[in-house]
């Protein structure tokens, strides 16, 4: 008969734990990535009615090839559209080298441009997991990834070849590492949130700024200017009363009176108050208005940090 020590039964469940608690979100990815190469292989054999599908794909060939155009010759007329620049000494697509670099490299490492797509799906799905379990926790992070591999929308963008879902990655990576950069000292969470902000906003920048920048509406904020604080009103929108067309930022500082030009001001967004609105009179914009302020000032009294 063999004896174990019962003293060595702890250490093992210590080392066997994190294993066993990793294989649902891995089971999740796991099954991301085989659905999206599934998909792209016997629902979309010869790609979508979408055009950008075979632009990102020629793209991708030419970058595994080591190029960035191709010099145009004879045949440069069947490459005049939409979607393609023939400027009589290159032809290129019109698109950035971002989504085709991921497309390239799978070409290069495995000879097929569907093991990427199921990839940055397994990846997406293990970033939303992260981020959940980064603002709630451990089951609710583990249900959130499950959604997402679920969701027939995710599914049928990430088993074609164009790069919405992989946009979506990038901005949820810089959602993550941005959480961590409020949580955590140091400077390389902020430095990797910048990076795939960065990333983001090369690949797709009018979703990476979609995604970054706060909703329109009115929000309690903290004002700092230097170092004196104040509680601050502030409003981001298009001004619709006035006829707006374009975005600004107003910022009211409770309390404040002097100049500021020319010096930095900080703000930090505490909380969302409300929506953009049109009214119809001045006299009900200065009483919403007188409304927001009182708000404000009572939440950054209270010290309020509510995510916005």
């Amino acid at each position: 008969m063999q004896v174990v020590s019962s003293a060595t039964l702890p250490d093992e469940a210590t080392e066997t734990a994190p294993l066993l608690r990793a294989m649902p979100l891995a089971g999740i990815a796991l099954a991301a990535f085989a659905a999206v190469v599934l998909i792209s292989t016997y629902v979309f054999p010869y790609y979508s009615t979408n055009n950008d599908e075979a632009v990102y794909r020629f793209q991708a060939r030419m970058l595994a090839q080591g190029k960035l155009y191709l010099p145009a010759n004879s045949l440069s007329e069947h490459f005049n559209s939409f979607y393609i620049i023939n400027d009589g000494q290159r032809v290129y697509p019109k698109y950035v080298p971002a989504f085709a670099i991921p497309l390239a490299l799978s070409q290069l490492v495995f000879g097929d441009m569907r093991f990427a797509l199921g990839l940055l799906a397994a990846v997406a799905v293990i970033a939303i997991f992260l981020v959940a379990e980064e603002m709630y926790r451990r089951p609710v992070a583990v249900l959130a990834a499950l959604f997402l591999a679920l969701s027939p929308l995710f599914l049928l963008q990430s088993s074609m070849y164009l790069p919405y879902m992989f946009s979506f990655l990038l901005n949820v990576l810089f959602f993550l590492f941005f959480l961590k950069t409020l949580r955590c000292q140091g400077r390389l969470y902020p430095a990797l949130a910048g990076v795939f902000f960065g990333l983001s906003f090369y690949a797709r920048p009018f979703t990476a700024l979609a995604f970054a920048l706060p909703a329109a509406g009115v929000y309690a904020c903290q004002a700092s200017v230097g170092d004196h604080h104040f509680a601050a009103a502030t409003n981001i929108g298009v001004r619709p009363t006035f006829g707006g067309t374009y975005q600004t930022l107003e910022t009211h500082l409770l309390g404040f009176t002097g100049n500021l030009y020319g010096q930095r001001l900080h703000l930090t967004f505490l909380h969302r108050l409300r929506g953009e609105q049109r009214f119809g009179s001045l006299e009900e914009l200065r009483s919403q208005i007188e409304q927001d302020v009182e708000r404000t000032r009572a939440l950054v009294e209270q010290g309020s940090a509510v995510g916005v």
